[in-house]
C-alpha cells in the first residue's frame, strides 16, 4: 500500500511540475505582451505630444498667407523673387498636412495594436495549459508594434523639423507680401 502512495505523490508532483512549467510559459508571453503595450503607450504619448493645435495654427497662417499672395498682383520680377520661397513654403505645408493625416492613422493603428495586445493577453491569462498556437499571432503583433513605432517616431522627428523651417519659411513669406 505504501508503494501506492509513493507513487500517488510522484505522479502528483509529477503533474505539478507540468502545471507549473506550462504557467511560467504563459506567464512569460504575458511580460511579452506587456512590453509591448508600454510601447504602444509610450507611442501614444509621443503623438500627443506633438502640439496638434500649433499644427493647426501653422495651417492657418499658412492659408492667410496663401491667400493674400493670391489677392495681390504681382508683376513677374516679383513672381520669381518670391517662387523659390513660395516652393519651399508650399511643400512644408504640405508635409505638415500630410504629417497631421498620418498622425490621425497612427493613432487608429495604436488603437488597434493595443486591442490586439489585450485579447492575446487575455487568451494567454485565462489558459490553464501552455498556449502554443497563440505565438505566430504574438510575433506578428510584436512586429506591427515594432514598426508602428519606427513609423511614430519618425513621423515626430519629421514635423518638428517641419515647424521650425514653416517657421523660418513663413517669414520670408510674410515680408514678401507685406512689400
Amino acid at each position: 500500500m505504501s508503494v501506492i502512495i509513493v507513487k500517488n505523490k510522484f505522479y502528483l508532483l509529477v503533474l505539478i511540475l507540468l502545471i507549473s512549467c506550462n504557467n511560467y510559459y504563459n506567464v512569460k508571453k504575458i511580460n511579452t505582451i506587456s512590453d509591448l503595450q508600454s510601447k504602444t503607450d509610450r507611442d501614444h504619448s509621443l503623438l500627443s505630444v506633438l502640439p496638434i493645435l500649433d499644427l493647426n495654427k501653422t495651417l492657418k497662417i499658412a492659408k492667410l498667407n496663401l491667400a493674400k499672395i493670391e489677392d495681390k498682383q504681382l508683376d513677374s520680377i516679383a513672381i520669381e523673387l518670391i517662387y523659390f520661397e513660395y516652393k519651399a513654403y508650399i511643400n512644408c505645408v504640405n508635409t505638415i498636412y500630410e504629417g497631421m493625416e498620418e498622425i490621425n492613422h497612427l493613432n487608429k493603428v495604436l488603437d488597434t495594436n493595443m486591442e490586439q495586445l489585450n485579447n492575446i493577453k487575455s487568451d494567454y491569462k485565462n489558459s490553464r495549459s501552455k498556449r502554443d498556437d497563440l505565438t505566430p499571432h504574438l510575433i506578428k503583433e510584436a512586429k506591427i508594434v515594432n514598426e508602428t513605432s519606427i513609423k511614430v517616431k519618425e513621423l515626430v522627428q519629421k514635423l518638428e523639423t517641419q515647424i521650425v523651417q514653416f517657421d523660418t519659411l513663413n517669414a520670408k513669406i510674410e515680408s514678401l507680401v507685406s512689400l
